[in-house]
């Protein structure tokens, strides 16, 4: 399992295995690149941003990833993705001028889900 350690993670994506096959990583917010291990094919990636900033985050410690105005090198920078259309918040996709890498819009505010 992977801790955080002065936003350090040691592996935030990775992908393994020869029979790994049509991988395609686009629009990821990662501390670290993303690497691939026990000889698995390469695998194409575009978008990605693997230097993030914790104020780029409403609240990393409680896992609240909404991005904050502070992420200006992911909002209105991702690559449209025709297989969905929806953020992890079930907002459409772009609040912008452009869809924001990541799994979170940055836009209109959504209310935080009850927990019981």
């Amino acid at each position: 399992m992977a801790t955080v350690h002065n936003w350090q993670i040691g592996r935030p994506m990775e992908y393994r295995f020869a029979g790994s096959s049509n991988l395609v990583f686009r629009n990821n917010l990662v501390n670290r690149p993303i690497q691939r291990r026990d000889d698995a094919p390469q695998a194409p990636g575009s978008n990605n941003l693997d230097r993030v900033e914790a104020p780029w985050f409403r609240d990393f410690a409680t896992g609240d990833l909404r991005l904050t105005a502070a992420a200006t090198p992911a909002i209105d920078a991702g690559q449209t993705l025709e297989s969905f259309h929806d953020d992890v918040d079930g907002r459409p996709r772009p609040q912008g001028s452009g869809w924001d890498i990541g799994a979170s819009e940055f836009g209109a505010e959504t209310p935080r889900p009850k927990t019981n």
